[in-house]
């Protein structure tokens, strides 16, 4: 699993692949629900926020196969965590893990972290959302029609490629990380 740290963040993160006897009196959080009392497999993970309480929360593998993406990361808002688990995404805080909410693009396919305009851009088959420090900043309409792949972050755009399949071919999309608009759409050749 990967641990990305692209924004600066009030707690520490611990991948765990088993409850240890260190962990056994820590208050255990299933998602999604935020349960103490149970739930799915899932990603493994010992939080300690700010304050110094410490938590292991498991995260509900996505029921969308091993080669789905499983990430997790710091987000704009320096007590959040980004758990992406087998492509199905989460958010919570690391302070208040009854403060969580499933991510809306369902299944990650691609995440990217846009520190000058303090975003986590999260993208699924069909859209992108991106993400700051008070939740959901923008959602973009339809830009494909199954699976984004993020290219580039440059002049106040996000570049990604996705498929149109009213024209069976890929096609070079360019939204605005303002507002999440389509600035630019261009079929590529193969």
């Amino acid at each position: 699993m990967t641990m990305a740290r692209p924004f600066e963040s009030d707690y520490a993160l611990e991948d765990v692949h088993e409850i240890s006897q260190r962990d056994s009196g820590l208050q255990r959080f299933y998602f999604p629900g935020a349960s103490t009392v149970g739930g799915r497999d899932g990603v493994l993970l010992r939080v300690t926020a700010a304050t110094g309480a410490a938590w292991i929360g498991c995260f509900a593998f996505g029921s969308f196969g091993h080669e789905s993406m499983t990430q997790v990361s710091t987000c704009p808002n320096s007590q959040e965590i980004c758990v992406i688990a087998f492509g199905k995404g989460y958010f919570v805080r690391a302070d208040d893990p009854l403060r969580w909410q499933l991510n809306r693009a369902t299944p990650v396919v691609a995440l990217k972290a846009i520190q000058p305009k303090n975003l986590l851009v999260c993208a699924d088959y069909t859209k992108v959302v991106a993400y700051g420090p008070d939740g959901v900043v923008w959602e973009s309409a339809r830009v494909s029609s199954d699976g984004i792949q993020i290219v580039d972050v440059a002049d106040e755009r996000l570049e990604v490629i996705g498929w149109d399949a009213a024209v069976s071919h890929r096609v070079r999309l360019s939204i605005g990380l303002d507002d999440g608009s389509i600035l630019a759409r261009h079929p590529i050749s193969d």
